[in-house]
């Protein structure tokens, strides 16, 4: 888009950072999809299993698990107001007993606070 029309638009002065961070996921999946561009964006490897497909690890696992400064992270996306299933009532508390840094994010914008946590601006 060129600059005349991102004015036009009112658009002209947003990062795309800042556009993302302002989007309102229409979908559990599109919060996910952001979290995954921003973690690659990052260069922070992840793993994720695509939502469309049965998971193969175990039940209750969070949705992305990465590392960042040596803190093994996981972050669980919800949507509206989806909840824990009891699997990841189970799950999350264990994981954290051994170490992990886990958020439930029902925004971009909450991810990123968490990111902020483990030292990722």
């Amino acid at each position: 888009m060129s600059a005349a029309d991102q004015r036009e638009f009112g658009t002209a002065d947003i990062s795309a950072e800042d556009a993302a961070a302002a989007f309102v996921p229409k979908s559990e999946g599109d919060l996910q999809d952001l979290i995954a561009k921003d973690l690659t964006r990052r260069g922070i490897w992840f793993d994720c299993d695509a939502m469309h497909k049965k998971r193969t690890g175990p039940k209750g696992t969070p949705d992305f698990l990465f590392c960042v400064n040596g803190q093994a992270c996981a972050v669980e996306a919800k949507f509206g107001k989806g909840t824990l299933s009891p699997e990841q009532r189970e799950t999350i508390p264990a994981m954290t007993a051994n170490g992990w840094r886990i958020a439930v994010v029902r925004s971009y914008r909450e991810f990123k606070e968490f990111l902020r946590t483990v030292g990722i601006n």
